[in-house]
C-alpha cells in the first residue's frame, strides 16, 4: 500500500465544524482540501450551511481566483433540491496534480435563502466523490448530523474567552459528538484557530473539557487580505501554504 492509499484509507471522510460562526472553519477546511490536492488527491469539498445566514461566500472568493475567473459554476444546492442526478457534475479547482471539487453555496442560494431540508442535504452529502471528501459544517446545529458518520472530525475554536463563553452550548454539543465518534473508532481533533502570544493555554484548557487541542497560528491579516485583493487562492501564497503544511503535517 503506497502513501496515497494509506491517506485515503485513514482520512476518506473528514468533517470540519466550528464552535460558532466566524471562527475560521471554512478557512481551515479549504486549506486542508488544498493540502490533500497538492499531494495528488482528488478532493470533494461540500459546504453544509444555511445560505441566508452567510456573511460572505466562498463562491465570491473563488470566482475571483485566477483558476476560476469567467467560468460558470455548478449550483449544487439547487441540484440537491431537484430530481436530476448530482453525481458527475463538478467545480474543479486544479492544484498541481490534484483537484478540489467546490460544492458550495451560490449567491442565488443566499439571495433566495435556499435552505436544504435534512433529506436534501443527505442527498448532497451522499453524492460526494473523491479520494478525500471534506464536509464544511457551519457553526449551528442544523446540519450537525453531517459530522456524525466520518473518519475524522475537526472542531474549530476561537481562543478568545468571551467568544468561548458565548458558544458554550454549541461546544457542549460538539463534545458529545466527539465522544460518540471516538467510541465508533473515529479520530477527533480540536483546533484552536488564531493562536498567538496572548492566548493563555492553561486557562483555555480549563474552559474546554476536550484535551486533544492543537494550535493553528494566527495568520497575518495582510496575507489574507492581500490574496483576496490579488484574486488569488490564499493557498497559493507561499507564506500561508508553509503555515498550513507545517500544521497539517504535524497532526
Amino acid at each position: 500500500m503506497n502513501k496515497k492509499e494509506k491517506i485515503i484509507r485513514k482520512y476518506r471522510h473528514i468533517a470540519i465544524s466550528g464552535a460558532g460562526p466566524g471562527v475560521g472553519t471554512s478557512f481551515i477546511a479549504l486549506g486542508l482540501a488544498c493540502y490533500f490536492a497538492q499531494k495528488g488527491m482528488e478532493v470533494s469539498y461540500t459546504e453544509c450551511g444555511l445560505p441566508g445566514s452567510k456573511r460572505s461566500l466562498i463562491w465570491d472568493k473563488a470566482s475571483r481566483w485566477k483558476e476560476f475567473k469567467g467560468r460558470e459554476f455548478v449550483d449544487f444546492y439547487r441540484m440537491a433540491k431537484d430530481i436530476n442526478p448530482i453525481a458527475g457534475r463538478h467545480n474543479y479547482l486544479m492544484i498541481d496534480q490534484g483537484s478540489v471539487d467546490l460544492r458550495i453555496i451560490s449567491p442565488e442560494n443566499k439571495k433566495s435563502e435556499e435552505t436544504l431540508e435534512r433529506g436534501e442535504m443527505l442527498r448532497l452529502l451522499a453524492s460526494a466523490r473523491g479520494d478525500v471528501c471534506i464536509f464544511d459544517v457551519e457553526g449551528s446545529d442544523d446540519y450537525l448530523f453531517a459530522a456524525m458518520d466520518v473518519d475524522v472530525l475537526m472542531v474549530v475554536l476561537d481562543p478568545t474567552p468571551s467568544v468561548i463563553q458565548g458558544q458554550r452550548e454549541r461546544i457542549a454539543k460538539l463534545e458529545n459528538v466527539s465522544r460518540t465518534l471516538r467510541n465508533q473508532g473515529s479520530q477527533v481533533i480540536w483546533v484552536v484557530n488564531g493562536d498567538n502570544l496572548g492566548v493563555n493555554r492553561r486557562h483555555l484548557k480549563a474552559m474546554i473539557k476536550e484535551r486533544n487541542l492543537v494550535y493553528f497560528p494566527q495568520i497575518p491579516r495582510e496575507l489574507i487580505d492581500g490574496s483576496e485583493y490579488g484574486g488569488e487562492n490564499p493557498w497559493m501564497q507561499r507564506e500561508i501554504q508553509e503555515i498550513f503544511y507545517k500544521f497539517f503535517e504535524g497532526i
